[in-house]
């Protein structure tokens, strides 16, 4: 099964530079404002993204829950 993901992220510079996806059991999926991934471990999994500025600040984490 594929999944498809994207990021979309605004702050008041629109500056975004680096996205960063992590899954609670597989651990990073990507560094890249979209992505798929087809070899997701079965189980519930939190998604988290968190991006970065180009003054090199990270936002804070956003989560999801999805089941495979």
């Amino acid at each position: 099964m594929q999944i498809e993901f994207e990021g979309q992220w605004s702050d008041d510079t629109n500056n975004v530079v680096e996205y960063e996806w992590h899954s609670s059991i597989d651990g990073l999926l990507s560094i890249d404002d979209q992505f798929v991934s087809s070899d997701l471990s079965l189980g519930i999994h939190e998604i988290s993204l968190r991006v970065m500025d180009y003054e090199g600040l990270w936002s804070d984490y956003k989560y999801t829950t999805h089941e495979v």
